[in-house]
């Protein structure tokens, strides 16, 4: 999978089944990749307006769900990337950092071999030596 390919990433979450039925997550996800694809960092107000129909009015600082729906979405995405195995998911992952609203694409590390799981010589030749 190429970072410069974010679309199948989204797709690939979206059609998990992770999201549940709410039609909000995979728009906001989608909101999120168009501001990602142009650089830019969306604002609470810009969400609340163009993702869940808000007025301009609307007062953050008295209502929280966009935050609430961030939040949510933050934890949907780790919950697929964790019951995923990494070799199935290529090698990028989207995340949503705290304290904003904009996603990266971070390169995953390849796994690495624990010492309780490493195969010993006679292991691995499959015959004591």
């Amino acid at each position: 999978m190429s970072l410069s390919d974010p679309e199948e990433l989204i797709k690939d979450i979206i059609s998990s089944g992770i999201l549940g039925r709410s039609e909000f997550y995979p728009k906001l996800l989608n909101y999120l990749l168009h501001h990602y694809k142009s650089q830019t960092q969306p604002k609470e107000l810009d969400i609340a307006i163009d993702v869940f129909a808000r007025g301009k009015d609307f007062d953050s600082t008295q209502d929280s769900f966009v935050r609430v729906y961030v939040h949510n979405l933050r934890q949907k995405i780790d919950q697929y990337y964790d019951s995923q195995e990494i070799a199935a998911l290529g090698s990028y992952r989207i995340t949503i950092p705290k304290g904003g609203y904009g996603f990266v694409i971070k390169k995953l590390a390849p796994p690495s071999v624990s010492l309780s799981t490493r195969l010993t010589r006679e292991q691995w030749f499959g015959c004591s030596l």
